[in-house]
């Protein structure tokens, strides 16, 4: 999701829910800090032991000067990749039910074109990233143990940096349904994708270059930050209009036409009707929060909402126009409909998004403390649950990285 929906789209649940104007200007420019506090930025905050990255621009911040990882799973570099885009953007859901039973084909072509089988420790890692994959708000335990960590934080700071942890934590809720069964955490069969197909005829050159054929060869290390998130599939998951199809390369048979009529094994993605429902459960969820329900729902159907509804008519059916040659110009058209709309409502709009609006350092703050307390709850589910795990999550070798990627001062 991109800052249409992080700051508009919450700020509107924010108001639909009962908080004050200006309670849900901070709430929505928290969600979207969380896309904003990357190294670069981060180095010119003075935020002390506070000090933590949420978001990274580019490879070269991923992995320095490398896209090659070693085969160490557990490196200085592999805890910090997914301990940065785990916690904020691919919130970890399927621990109790996901794995390797779930891999159609454990072959592979490597960068020379090669057939090659996967190590019994590539295979280990193949399993917990399986585990490891985002899933919507709904079905996922770990989303509702983050709210409820939310509500408990909010009744006890009540105050800005109280609505700064609601604010992140709607970011990463919604996050779970853009993001749905990608992971925050390098691997080709995870992440890498067969074929990805925009399922609507458009006039718009930029979105018909949108459809494409995912990487077939396994060019890099298995874990390599190629692999990492929906990198794979373009900006497809975070267009609110889209609506496209793709394979999951963990459910790609051997070859090319068993693929074909295995038509029940690709991912059909409707996100106006995600993205819908994605507004849905942060309004239910900050109901929650706020007290006015005394049971968390992050049913999309529950707590139905005309006003909610609306927005897919007048937002999420709406194209780009032709003219709109590029994401930048696509971000732009989605924020003006947004703008737009909420205009014609009785909450307002939002003033334009800044990064010095609110206080970095008490968002900082509550950043760093929600993601030990995600990481620490996950640790603890996978050493229950998935004992033989081959990687977990190391705080210390997360800030070890943050430290390393952070620009030197001059």
């Amino acid at each position: 999701m991109n800052i249409d929906f992080h700051y508009y789209a919450t700020y509107y649940a924010a108001g639909l829910s009962g908080f004050k104007e200006g309670e849900a200007q901070k709430i929505a420019w928290a969600a979207q800090m969380v896309d904003e506090l990357y190294p670069s930025y981060v180095a010119q905050c003075d935020l002390g032991e506070d000090t933590i990255v949420t978001c990274q621009e580019s490879l070269k911040e991923l992995i320095w000067d490398n896209i090659q990882y070693s085969d160490d799973f557990n490196s200085t570099i592999s805890h910090g990749i997914r301990g940065i885009w785990a916690p904020f953007h691919f919130l970890p859901g399927h621990i109790d039910d996901g794995g390797i039973n779930e891999v159609i084909n454990l072959n592979y072509r490597n960068a020379k074109g090669n057939v090659e089988k996967y190590t019994q420790e590539e295979q280990d890692y193949i399993d917990i990233c399986l585990a490891l994959r985002c899933r919507k708000g709904t079905n996922s335990p770990t989303a509702k143990k983050m709210i409820e960590y939310v509500k408990k934080q909010y009744e006890k700071l009540n105050d800005d940096e109280g609505l700064y942890c609601i604010g992140l934590s709607m970011h990463v809720l919604a996050d779970t349904w853009a993001h749905d069964d990608f992971a925050g955490i390098p691997c080709y069969m995870v992440n890498s994708i067969f074929k990805r197909t925009v399922l609507e005829d458009d006039s718009n050159s930029y979105l018909r270059s949108e459809v494409t054929i995912g990487t077939s060869l396994n060019r890099f290390a298995i874990n390599s930050a190629a692999y990492l998130g929906h990198g794979d599939a373009g900006h497809a998951p975070d267009y609110d209009f889209l609506k496209y199809r793709y394979f999951p390369r963990y459910r790609v048979p051997g070859n090319f036409i068993t693929s074909f009529f295995k038509l029940n094994q690709r991912m059909e993605i409707n996100n106006p009707v995600r993205f819908q429902e994605a507004i849905r459960a942060m309004y239910n969820a900050l109901c929650y929060i706020r007290n006015d329900v005394s049971t968390l729902n992050l049913s999309s159907m529950a707590n139905g909402n005309k006003e909610i509804d609306d927005v897919k008519k007048s937002v999420f059916h709406k194209k780009p126009s032709e003219n709109d040659a590029s994401h930048d110009d696509v971000v732009v058209d989605r924020k003006n409909k947004w703008v737009d709309f909420l205009h014609r409502r009785k909450y307002g709009c939002p003033t334009d998004f800044s990064k010095e609006y609110g206080n970095i350092k008490l968002f900082a703050r509550q950043a760093k403390s929600y993601r030990n307390y995600i990481l620490s709850y996950i640790n603890s589910e996978i050493n229950a649950k998935r004992k033989n795990a081959i990687i977990n999550f190391s705080i210390a070798e997360i800030d070890n990285f943050i430290k390393k990627i952070l620009p030197k001062s001059k």
